[in-house]
């Protein structure tokens, strides 16, 4: 999307952020590719964990079951939580107490939630040097 292509030019001389774009032709098909391209990041990266991810809901319907592999995400970012499509993500994170509402404005564009891991449940241990 011209979106995904802004976002990584920004970014691509940075050491620190890496964009990942997931295009999948069905729904099937998205949970399957999600689930391969975390698997093969948290390889190559020697993670268990990320720091932050920012799901753009906008025009791919997230499933909250796809949702459960980004655990232990200490910032997870909503775009379009005003869509159908992510208002099912955005009330799967605000039931689960393992993450903490921090900001969001359902005003600005599609609105938007950023969610932080509530700090009883985070496991520095896990990560790896």
């Amino acid at each position: 999307t011209p979106k995904f292509t802004k976002l990584n030019q920004k970014y691509a001389r940075s050491s620190l952020i890496k964009c990942y774009q997931i295009s999948p032709t069905c729904q099937e098909d998205f949970s399957k590719e999600l689930f391969n391209t975390i698997e093969k990041i948290k390889q190559k990266n020697q993670i268990d964990f990320f720091d932050i991810v920012l799901i753009d809901s906008s025009i791919l319907d997230i499933s909250t079951e796809s949702l459960t592999i980004l655990n232990g995400t200490k910032f997870i970012f909503l775009d379009g939580i005003d869509t159908d499509k992510s208002h099912n993500n955005y009330y799967k994170l605000i039931e689960d107490n393992e993450y903490i509402l921090n900001s969001q404005n359902t005003c600005l564009r599609n609105g938007y939630a950023i969610f932080q891991k509530n700090s009883r449940y985070l496991n520095f241990s896990s990560e790896k040097p």
